[in-house]
């Protein structure tokens, strides 16, 4: 495996840590145990995924099947409880992020609160956290 996942409950928000060489295949089977996370804390609406530490590349094909997967999975988790209005705010590399944020906006497209960020800072801020938790995402 190249990819280390780690996720941890917080008091009003779920950290997710990624480092490691990107692995298409990986991210899709995180995918699936982040959301079975999600069902399991449903009242948690918040989510950060730190992928600072992760490298790799991916291709444009990867990005729209990667939200489409996170789509299809997150419209499983609503069923199951998780509410609608869960926000997930993506701390990545540039190197990572495409200048248009394809995955971003394939899946807001299709009603997901999603957004890609490049520092900490403005990820804690558009999901409305105090940077103090800074201190508590440790995982």
């Amino acid at each position: 495996m190249s990819m280390h996942t780690q996720m941890a409950l917080y008091s009003n928000f779920i950290y997710i840590e990624t480092s490691g060489e990107f692995s298409f295949d990986e991210a899709l089977a995180n995918v699936k145990n982040a959301i079975a996370f999600f069902i399991e804390h449903k009242t948690i609406g918040k989510v950060i995924t730190d992928c600072l530490h992760l490298t790799g590349s991916l291709s444009t094909v990867q990005r729209f099947e990667y939200a489409i997967f996170l789509v299809e999975r997150m419209q499983e988790a609503f069923v199951a409880g998780v509410s609608r209005d869960i926000k997930f705010a993506y701390v990545m590399p540039e190197a990572l992020v495409d200048l248009e944020h394809f995955s971003e906006t394939v899946a807001r497209n299709r009603g997901l609160h999603m957004k890609i960020f490049h520092t900490m800072g403005d990820a804690l801020e558009w999901l409305e956290l105090e940077e103090t938790v800074l201190c508590e995402m440790s995982v």
